[in-house]
């Protein structure tokens, strides 16, 4: 582990997340996903849809699949119905690969049927880029209440 992943895994573990969720695995290619939901600002709502990615990769992939989420509601933001919730899901494929639209609507397929799941933003690690940092960061963001991009 380099340096700067030391410092935020002494930062974050044990206090925010279980070091079993922190740690990189080898092999593995994480990617983040990000959409805010209008009109939603419900933490039963945002397990629901945790829940359902993981049942959908564990079909598609045979196995058990990382996914680990975050939400926030912005009091400043303000949709249609007066509320949003921002929602961040960092899933650990088990190996490199294209990231399509079907792809995400069978993970997110019932979110919410009546918005589209284009919606997702997709951010992916740069080429050579420090997977294990690239992550780690993801949870120091959710940490400190924002995710840097």
């Amino acid at each position: 582990m380099c340096e700067r992943c030391t410092q935020i895994y002494i930062k974050l573990n044990p206090t925010a997340t279980p070091s079993r969720h922190l740690a990189y695995k080898p092999g593995t290619y994480p990617v983040i996903f990000n959409r805010t939901l209008e009109g939603i600002a419900d933490l039963d709502f945002a397990i629901t849809i945790a829940s359902h990615a993981r049942k959908e990769l564990k079909e598609m992939f045979g196995a058990s699949v990382g996914a680990r989420m975050y939400t926030s509601s912005d009091p400043k933001v303000t949709m249609t119905e007066g509320k949003a919730m921002h929602m961040s899901v960092l899933i650990d494929f088990p190996h490199e690969g294209k990231i399509t639209l079907p792809l995400i609507n069978r993970i997110f397929g019932t979110v919410r049927p009546d918005q589209p799941q284009s919606l997702w933003s997709v951010v992916l690690p740069k080429p050579g880029q420090d997977l294990c940092l690239w992550r780690l960061e993801w949870f120091e963001g959710w940490f400190e209440g924002y995710l840097e991009q």
